[in-house]
């Protein structure tokens, strides 16, 4: 049977500033998992973060390698795990919305789990991963927006 989490997270920035971070798939390492490695394996279009790129996900013996399948910036990716977690059919899709300056990010994912019986505690990991990881984009966001000499 398949899970869904949906988390939804509003930054003080544009949506222009939050899509520029949300979509680029190597920036992800500083911010959804530190100490995860994020690489692209193929670059999409428009390059090189666009619909079809393959991006590489590898960290604490995990692997896992997602495709982007729609990218229509700056307001809705789609992509779909193509291996690793222990899941399947997962299609996860973030949608940005502005509003008065500021950006709503919705983040929605629909899988599988693998194992049976483990649904809901990956359902618990799925949204607390990004919980954490849309705070963490928060402040990355915000401490870029400091002026320079500042800090």
């Amino acid at each position: 049977m398949s899970k869904t989490v949906v988390v939804e997270h509003r930054f003080s920035a544009p949506v222009e500033v939050v899509w520029e971070r949300v979509s680029d798939h190597r920036g992800m390492r500083r911010w959804l998992v530190p100490g995860m490695n994020v690489r692209l394996q193929w670059e999409g279009e428009p390059a090189p973060n666009g619909k079809g790129a393959v991006r590489v996900i590898e960290g604490a013996g995990v692997r896992a390698v997602e495709e982007i399948v729609e990218f229509e910036a700056p307001h809705r990716m789609v992509y779909e795990v193509l291996s690793g977690f222990p899941i399947k059919d997962h299609r996860g899709e973030i949608t940005l919305e502005p509003e008065d300056g500021t950006t709503l990010l919705v983040w929605a994912v629909r899988f599988k789990p693998r194992y049976p019986g483990t649904g809901g505690v990956l359902r618990w990991i799925v949204r607390r991963v990004f919980r954490r990881g849309l705070r963490r984009l928060e402040d990355l966001i915000a401490a870029e927006d400091v002026p320079s000499g500042v800090k």
